[in-house]
């Protein structure tokens, strides 16, 4: 029963039927309530239909079902932060990069929330680690590009635009752009601005 109640939910979940996946999962798990597969299925399900509290619930359960997984501290900690906690989303991407290291995922989450709190060195850190992690990770250096803009770092930028040039396009594009917007607004230095032109002389 158990086996057909999954191949069920996952046909549902195929569809995007979200409401009959979940109650599938939740009657499969009633028999089996600790079966990681499940909680993680079910979970997905949940924040996929917008219910991040129960997709929460799923995932914290999850955790503890298989507490060196590092997959349920990443989706606790994706989330927390969704849901405003970034305290307890940072513990949870920690929890997950102690598992493992190479999370870019969770590298990523974290080098998020570092930029939103003005942490500027240690967000860049967390992006180039998620980079390292997973170099064909548009998003990641995409965010990465924007902190050196923010902070006006044009050779880093740089590097950035050109990596996107080739994994999103669109990114580069979209860097190159508010490169330009900003130039503008600084405006252009003195010893680089045109002469001014001669007033001509009043006749007299």
């Amino acid at each position: 029963m158990s086996l057909l109640l999954r191949l069920q939910a996952g046909l549902a979940r195929r569809f995007r039927r979200h409401a009959a996946a979940t109650r599938l999962y939740e009657q499969a798990l009633a028999s089996a309530p600790d079966d990681p597969r499940l909680l993680g299925r079910l979970g997905q399900c949940r924040a996929e239909a917008g219910d991040e509290a129960g997709a929460l619930m799923a995932f914290r359960r999850l955790a503890e079902v298989t507490p060196d997984k590092a997959g349920a501290h990443y989706n606790i900690g994706y989330l927390l932060d969704r849901a405003g906690d970034e305290d307890g989303a940072l513990a949870a991407f920690d929890r997950a990069l102690q598992l493992e290291p190479l999370l870019d995922r969770a590298w990523f989450g974290r080098g998020l929330i570092l930029r939103r709190r003005g942490r500027g060195d240690e967000a860049v850190a967390a992006l180039q680690k998620s980079i390292s992690a997973n170099p064909t990770a548009a998003e990641a250096w995409l965010q990465l590009g924007e902190l050196h803009l923010e902070r006006r770092e044009d050779p880093q930028l740089d590097g950035v635009i050109l990596q996107l040039r080739s994994l999103q396009p669109n990114f580069a594009w979209r860097l190159m752009q508010a490169k330009e917007a900003a130039t503008a607004a600084a405006g252009t230095p003195e010893n680089e601005k045109p002469p001014a032109e001669q007033t001509p002389p009043a006749a007299g």
